[in-house]
């Protein structure tokens, strides 16, 4: 048998039971919560991979660090996504992205940025995988080029 209450509990706040944001945002701070610095700053990076634009600001706001550098085991060079904006870089130069995807990685980076993101190592791993920064590529076939574009520009004002 099942019993329901006649009055509302009071002081709940009313959810509207169709939108999970609140509840999205409740749990991944719940989740980030416990975490070994390693493993907040690993989630980070994750995040961005997943283009997780909510479980990157609660990673932030946890204290992620934004100059973390995963460790690969061995050296690959400048070859592997191992900070923040080169982890964007890679997934954008994905060519099954659709322009909502591409959008949110420039928003994703756009945040980044402004938390200070380190471009140096971003450039570089650019440069080495998809050839010198040429600020006057606008052609559709490099669907990179608004969030390379982003960060080029903030390397060189931090220049």
């Amino acid at each position: 048998m099942v019993f329901f209450r006649k009055y509302p509990i009071r002081n709940t706040p009313k959810i509207d039971p169709c939108d999970f944001s609140e509840l999205q945002t409740q749990a991944v701070g719940c989740y980030c919560r416990g975490m070994t610095d390693h493993e907040l700053n690993e989630e980070l990076l994750d995040a961005v991979a997943d283009a997780d634009l909510l479980k990157i600001q609660q990673c932030l706001q946890a204290g992620a660090d934004i100059h973390h550098v995963r460790s690969m085991g061995q050296d690959h060079g400048s070859l592997q996504p191992v900070t923040v904006l080169s982890m964007v870089l890679f997934r954008v130069s994905d060519n099954m992205l659709e322009e909502p995807d591409l959008q949110k990685f420039k928003e994703i980076t756009a945040m980044l940025l402004a938390h200070g993101a380190d471009t140096v190592y971003a450039m570089a791993f650019a440069q080495e995988r998809y050839g010198r920064y040429d600020d006057s590529l606008h052609d559709e076939a490099y669907v990179m080029m608004p969030v390379w574009h982003l960060i080029a520009q903030a390397h060189a004002r931090r220049a």
